[in-house]
C-alpha cells in the first residue's frame, strides 16, 4: 500500500510540476504581449496548483503524525505554503491592487516563481534545522548506545529554540518576498508607488500569519522528540524564549493588525473608485472571514498548547501523590509553564533522594 502512495504521490508532483511550468509560460507570454490576463486567469491557475498541492499533502500526511514526524513536518509547511501564499495572499492582492493586465500577468509570474522558490528554500532550510532531531530518534529506535549525555543536552536546547528559529525564517522570507516583488512590479511593469504600498500592507499581514502558525506547528511536530527526551530523564534548565505575556500580547496585536492591514488597502482601492460596490463588499465579506478563521485557529492552537502543558504539570502533580518520585515532566514551551516543568522536577528529584 504504501508503495502504491510512494508512486500515486510521484505522479501527482510531476503533475504540480507541469502546471507550475504552463503557469509561468502563460504569465511570460502574456506580459510580453500585453493580452487579456486578469485576475480570473491568475485564479484559474492557482485553483489547479492549490488542488494538486492538496492532494500531494493527503498522501504525504501519515496515519499517525507522532510516529512519522519528518513527514509530519514536510506536509505541513506545504500547507502552510499553499494556503497563506497560494490562497489568501492572491486573494487580497485581487482586492487591493487596481493592476492592468499586463501588471497583473506579471504579478501572476512573481507569484509563481517566488513561492515556488522561497517556499523550496525554507522547507530546505527547516528540514536541514530539524536533521538534529530526525537522526536523534533514529539511534533511539535502533542504535541507543550512541545517544550521550553530551547529546542529550545539546537536542533538547536545539529543540526549545527550534519553532522560534523557523517562525522567524518564514517571516522574513515572506515580507522580503513581497517587498521584492513589489519592487519589481513598480520597475518592470510600471506600478506605481500607491500600489506598491497597498501590497506591502498585505505583506503585513501575511507575514505574521506565517509567524504564528509555524510556531505552533514547529511546538507540535515536536512532541515525540520530547517525550524520549523525557524518557532520559531530561531536566535541563528551563530557557524563556517567549514569556506567557509576550505570546498573549503578540496574538492579540497580530489579530488587530490583521484586521487593519488587510481591510486598508481594500477601503483605499474602493474610494480611489477602483472597485464597484458590489466586488468592494464581498471583498469585505471574505476579508472578514479570512480574518476570523485565522484569529479563531491561531487562539484555539494556542489554548490548546497551554492546556495540555498545564494538563501534563498536573498529571506530573498526581503521580507524584501516589509516591512515584520517579515520574519527570518534559516540556519545551520556552516560557514560564517550562519553568514550572523544571522546579517540578527538582522537586521531584529531591524527594527521590531524600526518600
Amino acid at each position: 500500500m504504501d508503495h502504491i502512495r510512494r508512486w500515486i504521490s510521484a505522479i501527482v508532483l510531476f503533475l504540480l510540476a507541469v502546471v507550475w511550468v504552463f503557469s509561468i509560460k502563460v504569465s511570460i507570454s502574456d506580459f510580453l504581449v500585453g493580452d487579456h490576463y486578469g485576475w480570473n486567469t491568475f485564479a484559474w491557475w492557482l485553483v489547479l496548483l492549490v488542488f494538486l498541492s492538496a492532494v500531494l499533502i493527503l498522501l504525504l500526511w501519515p496515519k499517525n503524525p507522532q510516529s512519522e514526524i519528518k513527514r509530519t513536518l514536510i506536509s505541513s509547511l506545504i500547507a502552510t505554503i499553499a494556503v497563506i501564499f497560494w490562497v489568501i495572499g492572491p486573494l487580497q492582492s485581487a482586492f487591493a491592487l487596481h493592476l492592468t493586465s499586463r501588471q497583473i500577468s506579471f504579478a501572476a509570474l512573481e507569484y509563481f516563481l517566488e513561492v515556488a522558490a522561497l517556499g523550496g528554500v525554507f522547507i530546505f532550510v527547516a528540514l536541514r534545522w530539524f536533521r538534529e532531531f530526525d537522526l536523534f530518534l533514529k539511534d533511539y529506535s535502533s542504535n541507543i548506545s550512541t545517544i550521550t549525555k553530551d547529546r542529550i543536552k545539546s537536542v533538547s536546547n536545539s529543540i526549545s529554540y527550534y519553532p522560534l528559529r523557523i517562525s522567524l525564517l518564514g517571516f522574513f522570507i515572506s515580507f522580503g518576498g513581497y517587498l521584492l516583488g513589489d519592487a519589481m512590479l513598480v520597475v518592470f511593469a510600471g506600478a506605481n508607488r500607491n500600489q506598491a504600498i497597498k501590497d506591502l500592507l498585505v505583506a503585513l499581514a501575511m507575514s505574521p500569519i506565517a509567524f504564528l502558525t509555524l510556531y505552533n506547528f514547529g511546538h507540535w511536530v515536536l512532541q515525540k522528540v520530547n517525550g524520549v527526551l523525557a524518557s532520559f530523564g531530561d531536566i535541563l534548565e528551563p530557557k524563556t524564549i517567549l514569556p506567557l505575556k509576550i505570546k498573549i500580547m503578540f496574538l492579540g496585536f497580530s489579530s488587530i493588525i490583521l484586521g487593519v492591514v488587510l481591510y486598508a488597502p481594500l477601503v483605499w482601492n474602493f474610494i480611489e473608485g477602483h472597485l464597484p460596490p458590489g466586488i468592494f463588499y464581498l471583498g469585505l465579506a471574505i476579508t472578514s472571514l479570512e480574518v476570523a478563521l485565522i484569529v479563531y485557529v491561531s487562539s484555539l492552537t494556542f489554548s490548546a498548547d497551554l492546556t495540555e502543558s498545564l494538563s501534563e504539570l498536573k498529571r506530573g502533580l498526581e503521580v507524584l501523590q501516589s509516591d512515584d518520585k520517579n515520574y519527570r515532566i518534559n516540556i519545551k514551551t520556552g516560557d514560564e509553564i517550562e519553568e514550572a516543568a523544571y522546579a517540578f522536577n527538582r522537586a521531584a528529584e529531591s524527594l527521590s533522594k531524600h526518600s
